[in-house]
């Protein structure tokens, strides 16, 4: 979960470990407006999460803008396959 003050865009990345989390078969990336306490989710299949993945020395991270363009926020749907 990340948090911003004013806009999503202060949320820069989604760290991940995908070398322990690597087999798990969703990933959920969550966006906090600190000014109303609302969530925004975002699901993603492990394969969406493996191609928006960006691996770099000591960890991994995720791009919030990336991952808006795969998955709709608040879509549940992939649950369903």
């Amino acid at each position: 979960m990340r948090q911003y003050e004013r806009r999503p865009s202060e949320i820069t990345r989604w760290p991940m470990d995908m070398e322990t989390k690597g087999d798990a078969d969703f990933f959920m990336f969550i966006e906090l407006d600190f000014r109303t306490v609302s969530p925004t989710f975002y699901l993603l299949t492990n394969e969406q999460a493996c191609k928006n993945f960006r691996d770099y020395k000591g960890g991994g991270n995720c791009y919030p803008p990336e991952v808006s363009k795969m998955v709709t926020a608040n879509d549940f749907s992939a649950l369903e396959r």
